[in-house]
């Protein structure tokens, strides 16, 4: 399983003041020849595309046969008695025999090249852009590439433009760029035979520590990666070839995940009582409101702001107000999706039930909540991290889930006495304290065991 890691980096302190300067600039140069060398590959490789159609059409035959597959092609748009399903599988068809259409030429062409058009462009940029070197250069030819051909199907039918490159892209290496040590209690970094860095894991939330030993200790390896400068911050972005754990799970055993209004999320068991409760409503809410009263006291002060270098300063301000409160969402996102897994995981669990939260945000009642946290972000994530465990989603229909008792399922208005506070009113409810009187629950728990026990799948 590949994953990547986000650290921090920053210069051995031990350099002197001249050699970070110099370490700055390189490192400056750098990105700015990376973004420009990948602009280059793209365009070059364009105009390979353009070359082998050239090619193509030196061919009358060849020219003609395209020219009547286009035409088959077009017509297959045109018909509307044909099924959306139908459509496609035809025009497939024809795209194939069209790229078989265009091996001669694209062996004419190789010829013509006197070599691939991968090593045309990487030989350019070598000449072009010297102080890449071979570790940057090979990786960033290599990633840019196969990014082109991936986009040339929908570039051939009209439906994207080249890609561009904008200053501020990762600097991609080879793997053997980078050597990692560790010298008494520092990690160090040895970077494409240029930088001296050492890794600062700070609270390390992402157990970056940990993976970092097992890299040095072998037992993770580590693919071609690479370093971004944001904000005069430095980053290696580590994509670490992770081993599956072996994890007998049981698709028996269920984990609910209930997001509610007064605990963000809570989860339970459909064969048991293990519950947990995750995230503090109060302390998200109150960051979330207070970044949108600094957007809107900005946003009303840029109304009244000419044009001129403070507008620009205030439009900076606004815009690193709407980034930090993403990222703040984001991270508490990540923090609770990592903790549903870990829950899962725990108790065996092989599969984890989450609501179908289509039409949510109609929900004019709860609409505060739902307008300052995302639930479908928080979703996505359980999802990826959930398939990298091997455990399975499924979305259930949340009707009554938080209505219905979880013991005995009886269903009636009235039985959720607050936010916080369920209560069956069935007499025969299996849930009883010691004088045979039906026992209060929490009302997220129960929702939770609901959605964990449900079989109404949408």
């Amino acid at each position: 399983m590949l994953i990547t890691r986000k650290i921090e980096i920053y210069f051995n302190p031990e350099t002197t003041k001249e050699e970070y300067d110099e370490y700055w600039i390189k490192l400056r140069d750098l990105e700015r020849d990376t973004f420009k060398a990948a602009n280059f590959i793209v365009n070059n490789q364009f105009f390979n595309e353009i070359i082998d159609e050239r090619l193509l059409f030196m061919d009358d035959k060849t020219s003609q046969k395209k020219l009547d597959i286009g035409e088959k092609i077009s017509d297959i748009f045109k018909k509307k008695s044909l099924s959306e399903e139908e459509s496609k599988k035809q025009r497939d068809k024809l795209y194939k025999e069209l790229n078989e259409l265009t091996k001669e030429s694209r062996i004419f062409a190789k010829d013509f090249y006197l070599k691939s058009k991968q090593n045309s462009t990487y030989e350019l940029i070598t000449k072009e852009f010297p102080n890449l070197g071979s570790y940057v250069a090979s990786s960033l030819n290599q990633s840019i590439v196969s990014v082109f051909n991936n986009d040339m199907k929908e570039i051939r039918t009209g439906k994207r433009t080249v890609r561009n490159y904008k200053k501020g892209m990762p600097i991609p290496f080879m793997k053997t760029g980078i050597i990692f040590q560790k010298i008494e209690d520092k990690y160090h970094i040895k970077w494409i035979g240029k930088f001296n860095f050492i890794i600062k894991f700070g609270r390390d939330r992402s157990n970056n520590k940990a993976i970092i030993d097992k890299v040095l200790s072998a037992e993770y390896s580590f693919s071609d990666s690479s370093v971004q400068i944001k904000d005069n911050k430095i980053f290696l972005l580590l994509i670490v070839n992770i081993p599956d754990s072996v994890v007998v799970l049981d698709k028996n055993i269920c984990v609910g995940v209930d997001l509610g209004l007064n605990i963000p999320v809570y989860l339970a068991l459909n064969n048991g009582f293990e519950r947990q409760a995750l995230g503090d409503r109060e302390s998200f809410l109150k960051f979330r409101v207070r970044m949108q009263q600094v957007r809107r006291r900005l946003q009303q002060s840029l109304k009244l702001a000419a044009g001129g270098k403070g507008r620009d300063k205030k439009m900076k301000a606004l815009d690193n107000s709407k980034a930090n409160e993403k990222k703040f969402a984001t991270t508490y996102n990540h923090q609770i999706t990592a903790e549903i897994i870990k829950f899962a995981l725990k108790h065996n669990a092989g599969i984890i039930k989450m609501e179908n939260l289509k039409g949510i945000a109609q929900d004019e009642k709860n609409s505060f909540i739902l307008r300052n946290w995302s639930y479908f972000q928080l979703q996505q994530f359980v999802e990826y991290k959930a398939k990298r465990n091997n455990i399975e989603i499924k979305y259930i229909n949340p009707k009554y889930t938080s209505q219905m008792c979880s013991y005995c399922e009886n269903r009636e208005d009235g039985q959720r006495l607050s936010q916080s506070e369920f209560l069956c009113k069935n007499p025969d409810c299996t849930n009883k304290d010691d004088k045979n009187e039906n026992l209060k629950i929490n009302a997220d728990f129960n929702a939770a065991r609901n959605i964990a026990k449900s079989e109404k799948y949408s």
